[in-house]
């Protein structure tokens, strides 16, 4: 069985300025809590993303031993295991 997995496209850059995410995560908020529907982003998420907090998996490591493997391999197992338990139809 083999899994193929697209390669990402390259895509422009563009940065928004903080200010105008913010302003376009409050109308987005907004609108989508007057028609009761999720919202496409929001300012929390903004604001996560405006801090670009550093993250480490050094600490797991170190202290639970744990480990990890490539991105591809985790990929097929889902795909095997989802096909095993019939939630996704074989090819």
């Amino acid at each position: 069985m083999s899994v193929s997995i697209a390669q990402p496209r390259s895509a422009m850059a563009r940065k928004t300025p903080y200010a105008i995410a913010l302003a376009v995560a409050w109308v987005s908020q907004t609108i989508a809590r007057l028609r009761g529907v999720p919202a496409l982003v929001n300012v929390k998420g903004v604001r996560t993303l405006h801090h670009n907090n550093p993250t480490s998996s050094a600490k797991a490591v170190r202290e639970l031993g744990a480990t990890f493997r490539p991105l591809e391999q985790t990929l097929r197992d889902t795909v095997a295991w989802c096909r095993e338990a019939g939630l996704v139809p074989a090819p």
